[in-house]
């Protein structure tokens, strides 16, 4: 299959089994996708050039896969997921597990038995379906269950074309995958909305106090003598307290008035008559 040649050989079989322990060290969903999709193609590679499995039936896979790919990653892109989506325990624990799993496998001497199959590929199988239960396990998210879940159906869908390559098999695996990718992209969407909505009723709370304040700032603005606005009323207020901090001087009383009313009363008052006694009998004369 020319470039993907490379998957048929034993180191390829190697970087298909490292990958897929990729996206459990990693816990990254991007990554996660990525992978998915390049254990589709080292699968297809490995069952048409070494099972001889029909190209047309792994060409339709591959597309299938990559549409969910398509799908789940517009559903991260657009409820802005983040790096890792809740992970299970630091890299440290998952690599611990990890290689508990291979020491697990390599020490008990498991045997994962296909029919008329290359035990190379059922050993990489083994090790993938391993892989899956163990996303499963550590996983809550549903943009992982979807990636654990695709992963399984690539390896259904490979073991089918071995022992059943019949047209109807695989357009129920195909469409049960589309299934699969619809449901997840949806609880990848329905779980963050509760938090798209208090978003947009913060963003609408907050653009309504925005309109509100500068709406009475505005009205402050205006020139009113019966409701001043509060920056007059703060002018007024301090130059109030400025007049009351200056000392004042008293001045002298002014001087009482009466004595002044007396002589100009009695200036003012015609001069009496002289007694009679003083006066000369004018008629003796």
């Amino acid at each position: 299959m020319g470039p993907l040649a490379f998957f048929e050989t034993g180191n390829g079989v190697l970087l298909l089994g490292a990958l897929a322990a990729l996206i459990v060290l990693l816990w990254d969903w991007r990554v996660g996708l990525i992978v998915l999709f390049i254990e589709q193609l080292g699968v297809g590679a490995l069952a048409v050039g070494v099972e001889n499995a029909p190209v047309q039936m792994m060409l339709v896979q591959t597309f299938i896969i990559g549409l969910s790919c398509a799908m789940l990653a517009t559903s991260g892109m657009q409820v802005q997921l983040g790096r890792t989506g809740r992970q299970s325990g630091g890299w440290f624990f998952r690599l611990l597990v990890l290689g508990l799993l291979a020491a697990a496998l390599m020490s008990l001497d498991l045997r994962f038995v296909l029919p008329n199959v290359s035990p190379a590929i059922t050993r990489l199988f083994g090790w993938l379906g391993l892989i899956t239960l163990l996303m499963l396990g550590l996983g809550d998210h549903a943009l992982f269950t979807a990636v654990a879940l695709l992963l399984w159906s690539v390896l259904g869908y490979a073991v089918a074309t071995f022992y059943a390559p019949v047209a109807e098999v695989m357009i129920v695996i195909g469409l049960v995958e589309l299934a699969i990718a619809f449901a997840c992209s949806y609880l990848i969407l329905a779980e963050r909305l509760p938090q798209m909505e208090r978003a947009a009723r913060a963003q609408a709370a907050a653009r309504a106090v925005e309109m509100r304040a500068s709406a009475s700032q505005s009205v402050a603005t205006l020139p009113s003598a019966a409701n001043p606005s509060p920056l007059t009323r703060k002018a007024q207020r301090d130059a109030t307290q400025l007049v009351d901090a200056v000392p004042t001087t008293s001045a002298a009383p002014p001087a009482p008035a009466a004595p002044d009313t007396v002589q100009t009363s009695s200036a003012t008052q015609p001069p009496t008559s002289a007694p009679d006694i003083l006066r000369p009998n004018q008629g003796g004369s």
